[in-house]
């Protein structure tokens, strides 16, 4: 999502920050809904997680929704 917001092709350096960052706390709080027996909510901060750190723009696939 953060790579969606400037509507760019190439998010660059700063989404590669922000994904590192975004990515291992997101999974952490998933382990832990797991651990306590939350699937359901472990499923869906794993969900949230991926949306957050997917640099997939449109045009970049060639989708043409985005256009």
């Amino acid at each position: 999502m953060p790579a969606r917001l400037p509507h760019t092709g190439d998010p660059g350096l700063w989404w590669t920050a922000v994904a590192a960052l975004t990515a291992p706390h997101g999974l952490a709080v998933a382990v832990r809904a797991e651990l306590r027996g939350e699937r359901a909510w472990a499923a869906m901060t794993c969900a949230v997680t991926a949306l957050l750190v997917n640099p997939v723009p449109g045009r970049a696939t060639g989708c043409g929704a985005c256009r």
